[in-house]
This record gives structure tokens, C-alpha cells and sequence, in this order.
């Protein structure tokens, strides 16, 4: 494929991606947290509590929908502004960081197609809650760091400390690709390897401690924010949602890949109930392990190493967390990018036999997101071929909650 005709497959892709984020976002009820994070956000900023809402995570959050909505109004735009930024660029983040490891334009660009209309992110994306941002965070420090890796310029390692340190203070779920280019560091061994430790060490913790200023302007000091984190911890650990939450909701990571799995949120506005379920794209999705699986036994697996550990060092611990308490797919945000790389590589493996099947597989999968879509704006109910799904996730169906 031609530049020019490659461009404008990559203009095409963002665009959809963008458009997918942006329709009927006007007209889409806010849920219950969405209007609690400005709450939040408020307390934080202007007083410097901590809740309402999701007191169990940093609170980057609560300074971006601040800034957010006192630019914006406290209309969809500037309740979701972040998240909603955020999503759109990660698509074209993926595209990039894709490319720097696969050194496959065709490659990143499936990647960034079906992280572009994948119904999960699309929903999230138009929340306030802090799952894409945490991934743009995420995808802008790896790709910063790989440029590094590439041309050696601290600049560049120092843009992705702050990235990774912006991503912790989203959700601590950002660590686990942190940790990965801390390792690939030490590894390597390379000249400087100390100082350039520093960078994805000290920089991203005195990031994430700054988030926290609004707080210590209250007059905490440093002994009483380490107990906050301890407390966080200890949240993070034993978190315990109401019974109709684990019913509709169940928080098995280990089963994402291999189930179609969403998350179901419900609420009421101009008389009649909305449902709004984040549920990601079987054919993406279902596709993700296998993916895995042939890069690690493929012969070229050494340079497709990046893309098996990031995936498994952000998975991982998922599955791990679990044990103790739910973990909702709303936090496979931040695992399913490489996950796509891989899909994508098996696609591109598919179609040097045959490229028939990789082509009726992209019309398929553009056709179930579009069938899907309507789920993940709030739309469940207006569509009776969706009801099957969105029984899935009535909590009273078959339950007796007395």
C-alpha cells in the first residue's frame, strides 16, 4: 500500500473512531457517577475532600473533569471532555506505538481499527470515569518510551515518566507497563541504565504525589498521605459492591477473553429508564488469546516480545486481584491494546494464505460493532434485537432479592 492511499486509511479509521465517541452524546443520560465525579471533583479542588465517589482510586480524575467542566459548562462536553479526548487519541496513540514494535504499517493500522470501533471503549470514552484516560496515559508513555529505546534521547524517557506517572495517578493499573520498561531497562543494560532508571522511578512518583496537592492543602503532611495510600491499598484490596452489582456485573477477568463479557449500567431520565452496557467486540475480543499464542510460538517471537508481556503484565495481576474481590471489564481497557496487536498480527498471518478470510472477517466485525453500538450509548432499549443481551444484565431476572 502507497502513502498517500495508507494516509488516508489512517484519516478514514480516526474519523470513525471520533465520530463513534461524539454521536448523540448530546442526547445520552448522564449515570449516577457521572454526576457524583463532578461532585468529587468540586469537594477536591475547592476544599480538598476526598468522595463521594470512587474514593478507592487516585484522583487525577477529579482534577481533569474540575478544569473540564469550569471551561466547559457542566453539560456531556465538559463532564466527559477528559475521558472523551482521551479515548478519540488513544486510537491514534495505539497506531503509533503499534508501529514503533511491529514496524507493520498494515498491522497497527488493524489495531487501530478495532480499538477505533470497539463498543466497550466507545463507551467508556463518553463517561467521566477514568478507564481511557488511564489508557492514554498508558499507550503515550510506552510509545514515548520506544522512541527513546530508538533514537536515545532522554527527552523522550522523560515525557514518558511524567505520561506513566499521569496514568498512576488515573489508576494504579498504569504500574504494570511501567514496571515492564523498568525491567526492559535493567535488561539491557545500557549505559546510564541508573539515570535513566530515575526517569520511570522518581519522575512518575513526584507526578503522582502532585496530584495530591489540593489534599495537603488541607494541612495533611507526607506521614499522613503515606497512610492514604495504605488506606487506598487496603480499599483497592477488599472492595465489596452491593449483591444486584455482582449479579449483573460479574467480575471474572480470567473469563474476558473467552466469554463476550460486558458491564451493565442502568438509570432514569426524561421518564424511562435508560441501559447503557459497555460490552466489547466478540470477534476482537475472542480473538485476543490466540493471538497470544501464535507470537509466542511464532519464530519471530523475540521481536514480538513486547506485545506478549505487556499483555501478560497487565492481565495478569487482573486475574490475580480477582481472587479477593470483583474486577469489572471496565478495567480490561488498559489490557486489550496489545491484546489487538496480537489479533492483528494473526489477521496478517491469516491473510498470506488467504485474503478472503481477513476481508469477510473486517465486514463482520464492522457489522457486529454497528449492531452493538446502540448498547454502548444508552440506546439498549430501542432496539428489540438487543433484548436477549440486556436481559443478561437484569439483576432481578431469575434472582429473589428478598
Amino acid at each position: 500500500m502507497d502513502d498517500r492511499k495508507h494516509t488516508l486509511f489512517i484519516t478514514a479509521v480516526f474519523l470513525t473512531g471520533i465520530m463513534a465517541r461524539i454521536l448523540f452524546l448530546w442526547s445520552q443520560p448522564m449515570l449516577e457517577d457521572d454526576y457524583l465525579f463532578v461532585v468529587s471533583a468540586e469537594n477536591y479542588m475547592e476544599r480538598g475532600q476526598i468522595g463521594p465517589s470512587m474514593i478507592h482510586h487516585p484522583y487525577l480524575r477529579n482534577i481533569l473533569i474540575y478544569l473540564s467542566t469550569k471551561t466547559l459548562g457542566k453539560g456531556p462536553l465538559g463532564v466527559y471532555g477528559p475521558s472523551l479526548i482521551a479515548g478519540i487519541l488513544s486510537v491514534l496513540i495505539l497506531y503509533l506505538l503499534s508501529t514503533e514494535i511491529t514496524k507493520d504499517r498494515s498491522v497497527s493500522l488493524l489495531a487501530m481499527f478495532f480499538l477505533a470501533i470497539d463498543p466497550l471503549h466507545i463507551s467508556f470514552s463518553r463517561q467521566a470515569i477514568q478507564e481511557t484516560t488511564t489508557l492514554f496515559f498508558i499507550l503515550l508513555g510506552l510509545y514515548l518510551f520506544f522512541i527513546f529505546l530508538k533514537n536515545n534521547k532522554t527527552l523522550f524517557l522523560t515525557l514518558s515518566g511524567i505520561s506513566f506517572g499521569l496514568g498512576a495517578a488515573s489508576k494504579w493499573q498504569a504500574l504494570f507497563p511501567l514496571l515492564y520498561c523498568i525491567v526492559y531497562l535493567i535488561i539491557s543494560c545500557k549505559k546510564d541504565s541508573i539515570r535513566y532508571i530515575s526517569h520511570l522511578t522518581i519522575l512518575p512518583f513526584t507526578v503522582y504525589l502532585m496530584t495530591f496537592i489540593p489534599w495537603f492543602l488541607r494541612g495533611y503532611d507526607i506521614f499522613e498521605w503515606i497512610n492514604l495510600q495504605k488506606q487506598l491499598y487496603y480499599l483497592n484490596k477488599v472492595l465489596v459492591n452491593p449483591v444486584e452489582e455482582a449479579i449483573r456485573n460479574p467480575g471474572k477477568p480470567v473469563l474476558w477473553f473467552i466469554v463476550p463479557t460486558g458491564y451493565g449500567m442502568f438509570t432514569y431520565a426524561k421518564n424511562e429508564p435508560n441501559v447503557m452496557i459497555a460490552i466489547g467486540n466478540p470477534l476482537t475480543w475472542l480473538l485476543t488469546v490466540p493471538g497470544i499464542i501464535y507470537l509466542i510460538l511464532s519464530q519471530e517471537r523475540r521481536k514480538y516480545l513486547p506485545i506478549i508481556m505487556l499483555f501478560l503484565i497487565s492481565y495478569i495481576p487482573l486475574i490475580l486481584a480477582s481472587f479477593n474481590r470483583d474486577i469489572y471489564v471496565l478495567s480490561a481497557v488498559s489490557v486489550i491494546p496489545f491484546g489487538f496487536m496480537a489479533a492483528a498480527l494473526l489477521i496478517k498471518k491469516i491473510g498470506l494464505r488467504s485474503q478472503l478470510i481477513p476481508a469477510v472477517y473486517i465486514l463482520l466485525l464492522l457489522t457486529i460493532s454497528v449492531l452493538l453500538y446502540p448498547l454502548a450509548i444508552g440506546k439498549a432499549l430501542d432496539f428489540s434485537y438487543l433484548k436477549f443481551i440486556v436481559e443478561q444484565y437484569n439483576p432481578h431476572t431469575g434472582v429473589d432479592l428478598r
